[in-house]
């Protein structure tokens, strides 16, 4: 069995906040409680270059420990390959997991597909007290790859577990993406990007990367229908992945149009590829259950610049909002 095995504490220290909670029996409200959604958000990389997964939730509800199992499959339809899609692990990092926190990392290639597997402990069960950004995992993946391959990552809910502070497990909603092998020079695809929702609540909207490229600069124009909004947008950068100030004031909500012009100072926006803008958009209570709604991002007045000061080429994706 081979395996390549990396250890990190968390940088610096970290005040943790202090929740307290009165359970009747703790395991009888894991097993009641709404399902916490694990979504690992896809990545895109250059063969031999680095990719990055992202695992986000999208409620606040704190993690003590857990042990997330990740298996790289080259779906039967696709290009047969004999190459590890998977060379190395370069880092890993789960967010807020606070004083005397631990997490770690190891690839296992003794089967027929490369397993990811990210433990981690929180004496402070700190970790996922924000919504947000759970871990991010940076793999170098393997040269021999081929631009245009592609591999699903699924998470094994057999394996899988988040423990609460107090040890119960918390019930989970996995949701699992994909690695794409791009080339040198395709274009740096950027989505408009919705998580399904229950009328009358706020949708989770966002700008979402999946290429592991920092930003300095850039201009973004998000549309959706505003007859589906019972309130203005907000509209914000999660600091996790990356520093950057924002202006929207050319926003218009009444049209729909979300207009978020922004400048990363230390030029580091995105180096956790996922949401890298985020919007909460109150719905009305009104709108039917299992109807949809479009999304997309403007091509004639969104722009992206790195951080060498090039205009990336962009590619866009588009979504619907799916009320639930």
């Amino acid at each position: 069995m081979t395996r390549t095995r990396i250890r990190f504490s968390p940088f610096g220290a970290f005040v943790a906040m202090c929740i307290v909670l009165s359970f009747a029996t703790g395991a009888a409200l894991a097993q009641e409680a709404e399902p916490l959604t694990l979504r690992l958000n896809n990545a895109i990389g250059l063969p031999g270059g680095v990719a990055a997964l992202t695992l986000r939730t999208y409620a606040s509800r704190g993690v003590g420990q857990g042990q997330i199992d990740m298996v790289i499959r080259e779906p039967i339809e696709s290009l047969a390959s004999a190459v590890n899609p998977v060379d190395s692990i370069l880092g890993v990092r789960v967010f807020n997991a606070g004083a005397g926190g631990t997490f770690s990392a190891e690839i296992d290639t003794s089967g027929p597909d490369p397993v990811l597997l990210l433990n981690f402990d929180s004496p402070t069960g700190s970790v996922n007290l924000r919504d947000g950004p759970l871990a991010v995992i940076y793999l170098r993946l393997g040269a021999g790859l081929l631009p245009g391959q592609r591999f699903d990552v699924d998470m094994d809910i057999a394996a899988t577990s988040l423990d609460d502070p107090d040890g119960n497990p918390i019930p989970l909603d996995l949701k699992s993406g994909r690695l794409d092998v791009t080339s040198d020079g395709a274009p740096f695809l950027v989505a408009a990007a919705a998580e399904p929702v229950t009328p009358g609540t706020a949708a989770f909207l966002s700008v979402q990367t999946g290429q592991l490229t920092m930003l300095s600069r850039g201009h973004v124009v998000f549309r959706y229908d505003p007859a589906i909004a019972a309130a203005p947008p907000i509209v914000y950068v999660d600091r996790r992945y990356g520093n950057a100030v924002i202006d929207t004031s050319a926003s218009v909500p009444e049209a729909g149009i979300i207009s978020v012009q922004f400048v990363s100072p230390a030029e580091n926006l995105n180096r956790v590829v996922g949401d890298i803008i985020s919007i909460r958009l109150p719905t009305l209570d009104t709108i039917p259950p299992d109807s949809t709604s479009p999304i997309f991002l403007d091509p004639s007045q969104t722009f992206l610049i790195d951080r060498s000061g090039q205009a990336l080429p962009l590619e866009f994706e588009t979504d619907l909002i799916r009320f639930k």
